[in-house]
């Protein structure tokens, strides 16, 4: 037909509408052809039956296209065939090591990557012998973008003068289009509350990502903070921008960080994007001159630290300075200011052990990614700063020592236990571990002075000994008390309740134990870059 008559004027040795096996048999003597590709898209299996019947004895047969693969056994079973189903674009695809942090494969071992694959195919263009402008059967406006889809289906479309049957088709956008990196939304009933009667006007905040994390945590309780009114959300990709904005009532979606920063309509930037990224976000929502949330860790390095420490002076001695909160929630819950209350003015120093059940990572999370932080950076901040507030004191000096299993594929963050001593004589002791039961609560915390014990269970119940008291009720890790801090320091001013200085010294605190991993020494913090 019209498409084997292309076909042919394109290079095809023979292109055939119907009889492909006589075709085959012809050119092949009879032997039938050494591989067969499928690149057909239909759920039927009969483009398997037919490549099996076009395929010389242990031919190979590979399926690009999604067909159906009901095998049938009598044919590939006396001829030996092989079938393969190909990934798309080639090896590399799916590999985040390989799409996202650019490690590309030995050329010696695997001579076609995805990349390689690419230049292959634009070098054959570049010789005229593929060309792509000789598959286009269809141009249209982009507007008549759902006419192209009728196309593609075989049905025709209402009022289009498009038809005949479709291979490529190009959609023409506007000379003067330009890409919009953010969409108002329709108006729709706001998800944030009414500030309270006396207060100043409503935060109007951007969010910048919207993970797992940020939907299921974050944004439920930023928008049931009184007098708060989400702004925009913004991701990389558009659609789920839109579709966390829609969900939280935001006013607008956008794909551009930039976009939030420069919005003159927006007081407070929250943070909730990967961890590799956070350094760099929070420093320009800061230069531009907003309140900044942003998810632990702050930094992944000595380096960025400094770079954000920068930038803080800097606002500060322009008079720009804003909050920069970073969201070590645990301190803010009601847990915390219990046994705060109850080893306050102690006069002697403070023992505490932080037993975190933390589990494995699954199998190729970005959370155990080491160019994102890993996971003694990326969570173990938490644990770290929990300490730190219930002590009270500078930390001085770090020892680590790790059990983790390069055999079982563990990081060497992973099955940690460290300790942290304090300028005032006290000591945490933190064990990391990712090894246990997942029936085992992830997180108990043990406080020990005066004649006094504290035992936190999960952050939903603490019992305490040799002083009256206790907390009990459904697990409260602090996730809205640290929000409602935060807004309350956009709203009237004064210092996040937790300085720069404690912030800096709980990711040196973290750094060092990296460092006291690879040495097998002590670190002191304040050298451990």
């Amino acid at each position: 037909g019209e498409r084997a008559a292309r076909a042919r004027t394109l290079g095809a040795d023979l292109a055939v509408a119907e009889d492909a096996e006589a075709a085959c048999g012809a050119l092949t003597a009879g032997r039938g052809a050494d591989a067969v590709i499928i690149t057909a898209a239909t759920p039927s299996s009969a483009p398997v039956e037919q490549a099996a019947a076009l395929a010389r004895q242990r031919g190979r047969i590979v399926a690009v296209g999604l067909v159906g693969l009901h095998v049938p056994r009598e044919a590939f079973y006396h001829k030996e065939l092989d079938l393969r189903l190909s990934t798309s674009c080639g090896p590399g695809r799916y590999d985040p090591a390989y799409e996202e942090a650019g490690r590309d494969y030995p050329f010696a071992h695997v001579r076609f990557t995805e990349q390689r694959n690419l230049e292959s195919f634009l070098y054959l263009v570049q010789q005229g012998r593929v060309t792509p402008a000789a598959l286009v059967t269809h141009r249209l406006a982009f507007g008549d973008a759902l006419d192209a889809y009728a196309l593609i289906e075989g049905r025709p479309a209402a009022g289009s003068r498009a038809a005949g049957r479709s291979l490529g088709i190009l959609l023409d956008y506007p000379d003067d289009a330009r890409p919009d990196h953010r969409v108002p939304l329709p108006a729709s009933s706001p998800r944030s509350h009414a500030a309270a009667p006396g207060t100043a006007r409503e935060i109007r905040v951007g969010v910048i990502g919207a993970g797992r994390f940020a939907r299921g945590v974050l944004l439920p309780r930023l928008v049931r903070q009184p007098g708060v009114r989400l702004q925009v959300v913004c991701t990389r990709s558009g659609r789920s921008a839109r579709d966390a904005a829609e969900r939280f009532g935001a006013k607008a979606a956008a794909s551009d960080p930039a976009d939030v920063f420069g919005d003159a309509a927006i007081d407070a930037v929250v943070i909730a994007t990967r961890h590799a990224s956070h350094a760099a976000l929070a420093a320009a929502a800061l230069r531009a001159g907003k309140h900044v949330f942003v998810e632990k860790p702050l930094c992944l390095s000595q380096q960025e630290l400094d770079a954000v420490g920068g930038t803080v002076a800097e606002t500060a001695a322009a008079g720009r300075e804003r909050c920069l909160a970073v969201d070590f929630n645990r301190r803010f819950s009601p847990h915390a200011q219990a046994i705060r209350g109850a080893f306050g003015n102690r006069g002697v120093p403070l023992v505490v052990t932080y037993r975190v059940n933390a589990g494995a990572a699954a199998a190729g999370s970005w959370i155990a990614d080491p160019d994102e932080g890993g996971r003694l950076v990326g969570e173990g901040c938490h644990f770290v700063d929990f300490c730190s507030a219930l002590i009270d004191a500078a930390p001085t000096s770090v020892m680590a020592a790790g059990a983790a299993s390069a055999d079982r594929g563990e990081a060497a963050d992973e099955n940690v236990v460290f300790t942290v001593r304090y300028a005032d004589g006290s000591l945490a002791t933190v064990q990391y571990l990712t090894g246990g039961h997942p029936d085992l609560p992830k997180e108990r915390c043990e406080v020990f002075a005066n004649g006094r014990t504290a035992v936190l269970d999960d952050f939903r119940v603490t019992r305490f000994h040799g002083v009256r008291g206790g907390v009990r009720g459904r697990a409260d890790k602090g996730f809205a008390g640290a929000l409602g801090a935060f807004f309350d320091v956009c709203r009237n001013g004064g210092p996040w309740p937790i300085p720069w200085s404690s912030l800096a010294a709980t990711h040196r605190v973290c750094f060092a134990v990296r460092r006291s991993l690879e040495t097998g020494l002590p670190v002191d913090v304040g050298r451990a870059s």
